[in-house]
């Protein structure tokens, strides 16, 4: 299944440009050059100024992970702290982002 089809709008568009970069797919969107399935780890502050729109309620699940690293005793230090709990305020945002949509896993979608 694609993704055009869980969000019932029809067959996946053929062809269009290819990016090597994320951000890039992002910034071609937001200058008009068409629609972009991306990450919204990238395109949330875009999202939340208005320059761009998540038309769908949909939005794929993927594997990947992040962890927060360093020496042990060193996260008590102020720079390392802040840097934490900046981290957590920005994942925190990003799950407000999912708690408002329906998730399918990336295992699922084909072509």
């Amino acid at each position: 299944m694609s993704f055009a089809k869980a969000a019932g709008i029809g067959t996946s568009p053929k062809g269009g440009p290819r990016f090597s970069h994320a951000d890039h797919e992002h910034d071609a969107a937001i200058s008009g050059s068409g629609v972009v399935l991306g990450r919204y780890s990238i395109a949330e502050k875009a999202l939340r100024d208005g320059q761009l729109t998540a038309p769908f309620k949909l939005a794929i699940d993927l594997p990947y992970k992040y962890r927060f690293v360093c020496l042990s005793g060193t996260e008590t230090r102020l720079k390392i702290a802040a840097f934490e709990q900046w981290l957590h305020s920005e994942i925190d945002e990003i799950e407000s982002f999912r708690d408002k949509h329906d998730f399918i896993n990336a295992d699922e979608l084909s072509g």
